[in-house]
């Protein structure tokens, strides 16, 4: 539940990209061959042999064509600096990294390449190196962001959105019961509580659904997970009271087990997706 809850919670709040899905080119492997790269998918090159060493570059291939290109750099200390990505031999934007003296990622920074415009994320944390706030700016205005308490479990227990100006538009307040389970929540909007929702658990422990209801306690929709046979979170629909499945988020793993990718869809077809890094980052890519 712990692994699901804190999945749930850093989808609402990192942002970044890569990481290890597809096979890699085989020891002592100079040229790359057909088998290497995917009709759809994602073929990664390393500064060493095998997957061992840091990713160089990530290509994305769909029917057989390449669509894009992320060029990767480091710190000294290994740590993700830099994602430059490339479109029709274009290089349309730039992803930057910092991080605190303990290795957290502090600092995120996306410069558009076309017309200069840069967005950024700065992370706080407490001593337990749990996240406590996100701030987002603008053009080096601060636009909004979020910030969160947890419980003494590390389970997040509230979390707030910011405006502008600093001030709460809402917050959400988790429960729990004496198994540290997630058992609803309360979300208040500019004072009043707006909604709530209800959890559900199935035979093995793994959260099935999720009821979310006005405060009228009229049903709005509801989240369900589908898990694949290694008990991991494949897919997550919103269905509507009426049972049709208005969206859905299908998550990807690799062979280890971690999940690199996940994909939005709306009406069947893909809108965005999430890739991410075994540091904790990941990037948004649009499928307009």
């Amino acid at each position: 539940m712990k692994q699901l809850k804190n999945k749930l919670f850093v989808l609402a709040a990192l942002l970044l990209a890569l990481l290890f899905l597809v096979s890699c080119r085989e020891a002592g492997k100079d040229e790359e061959t057909t088998a290497d790269i995917p009709e759809n998918g994602i073929y990664y090159e390393y500064s060493g042999t095998g997957a061992g060493g840091l990713v160089e570059s990530s290509t994305t291939y769909e029917n057989g064509v390449a669509v894009s290109r992320n060029d990767y750099d480091y710190w000294p200390n290994g740590r993700l600096k830099s994602i430059v990505t490339t479109k029709d031999d274009k290089v349309t934007d730039t992803w930057y990294y910092n991080y605190s003296e303990n290795g957290l990622l502090s600092q995120m920074v996306r410069h558009y390449n076309e017309d200069g415009y840069e967005c950024r994320d700065d992370y706080r944390y407490d001593d337990e190196g749990y996240m406590i706030s996100l701030s987002v700016y603008s053009e080096e205005q601060f636009v909004g962001g979020e910030r969160y308490a947890y419980t003494e479990k590390g389970e997040l227990s509230k979390k707030e959105s910011l405006d502008r100006n600093g001030d709460v538009i809402s917050y959400t307040q988790y429960s729990f019961d004496e198994k540290g389970r997630e058992t609803g929540s309360e979300t208040y909007m500019y004072g009043p509580r707006s909604s709530y929702g209800t959890c559900e658990y199935n035979d093995k422990g793994q959260l099935e659904t999720v009821s979310y209801f006005t405060d009228k306690d009229s049903l709005t929709h509801t989240v369900v997970n589908e898990y694949n046979d290694k008990g991991k979170l494949a897919k997550t629909k919103d269905v509507a009271p009426d049972g049709t499945v208005k969206s859905f988020t299908e998550c990807l793993y690799d062979d280890d087990g971690f999940n690199y990718r996940d994909i939005f869809y709306v009406d069947g077809k893909p809108v965005y997706r999430y890739d991410y890094t075994k540091d904790g980052a990941r990037i948004y890519s649009s499928y307009n």
